[in-house]
C-alpha cells in the first residue's frame, strides 16, 4: 500500500529470472500506471487488448496475452482504464473474484503467474490476493515502510477471513537497500527480529542500473547482466523458487 518500494522492479526482474531459467512465466500488469508494461519495452498506446478489457469488457485473458523480448515470458499489459475499476465494477456480482476466474483458464500453460499490484488497497488488489496462492511484500528500509507493513499484514488477514482466501505470505523482501547507512541495517535487523524467517535472506541493493533499465524498456538481465542489481535478483530468484518448492 506504499509506492516507491520496487514492486514493479521486483515483479519484472523476478519474472525475467524465472523465464531465463527455462520456466514458462506470465506477468499480469494490474497497475493502472502500466509501469511493468513499459519496463518490458511495450508501448501501452499500441496494445489492442489489455487487462482492462479482460476485467471490464469480459474479453478472454488469452486475447490479452503478449510475448516479450524475454524468451518464455509473456505479459498481459495494463491500461489506465483500470483506475476506474472500483466504480465500473461496483454493481457486478462476485467482482472480487473476476481475476481468479479469468486466470484459471491459463494456469495450465505456465509454471508461474506473477501479478504486479498498484500501490493502494483497491478492488484490483483484492482480486489479485484472491487469485493468488502466495504474495511477496517489498519493503524499503525506512521507518514509514515499517509502520505500513504491519497495517498491510492486518489488512490481508481481514481480506482472507471475509473473502475466504487461502493466500499465504511467501516472504518480505527488503529493497532499495543502502548498507552504507546505519538506519538501513537497524531497520533490517528490526524486520528480521520481528518477522524472523518470513524475511528473505536476500536484500535488493540500491543500484543505479536498476533505475536505468526501465527507461530502455529492458529487464536488468538484458540491460546489465553483470551489475549488482542483476546479482541481487539472481539470488532472490533462487530463494523464491526454494520457498515455492517447500
Amino acid at each position: 500500500m506504499k509506492g516507491g518500494t520496487a514492486k514493479t522492479t521486483t515483479a519484472v526482474n523476478l519474472a525475467a529470472y524465472l523465464a531465463l531459467g527455462g520456466l514458462r512465466v506470465l506477468l499480469l500488469d494490474l497497475d493502472p500506471q502500466n509501469f511493468a508494461t513499459l519496463c518490458l519495452g511495450l508501448d501501452p498506446q499500441k496494445v489492442k487488448c489489455s487487462l482492462a478489457d479482460v476485467l471490464l469488457e469480459e474479453r478472454s485473458m488469452q486475447d490479452a496475452v503478449m510475448s516479450t523480448g524475454v524468451p518464455n515470458l509473456d505479459i498481459v499489459p495494463s491500461d489506465r482504464r483500470l483506475a476506474s475499476s472500483d466504480v465500473l465494477l461496483a454493481d457486478v456480482p462476485g467482482r472480487e473474484k473476476i481475476l481468479k476466474g479469468r486466470i484459471e483458464k491459463l494456469r495450465h500453460r505456465y509454471d508461474h503467474i506473477l501479478i504486479d499490484n498498484p500501490p493502494s488497497l483497491s478492488l484490483l488488489t483484492i482480486n489479485a490476493l484472491i487469485a493468488s496462492d502466495n504474495y511477496v511484500i517489498t519493503v524499503s528500509p525506512s521507518f514509514l515502510s515499517l509502520v505500513g507493513l504491519q497495517s498491510l499484514l492486518e489488512t490481508v488477514d481481514v481480506i482472507k477471513k471475509n473473502m475466504h482466501s487461502r493466500v499465504e505470505l511467501l516472504g518480505i523482501l527488503p529493497t532499495m537497500v543502502d548498507l552504507r547507512l546505519k538506519i538501513t541495517t537497524e531497520i533490517i535487523d528490526l524486520l528480521r527480529l520481528h518477522f524472523k524467517e518470513k524475511v528473505f535472506k536476500t536484500v535488493i541493493r540500491h543500484n543505479v542500473k536498476l533505475l536505468e533499465a526501465p527507461s530502455h524498456g529492458k529487464t536488468i538481465f538484458e540491460y546489465d547482466s553483470g551489475s549488482m542489481g542483476a546479482l541481487c535478483y539472481i539470488y532472490f530468484g533462487k530463494e523464491f523458487l526454494s520457498r515455492c518448492r517447500s
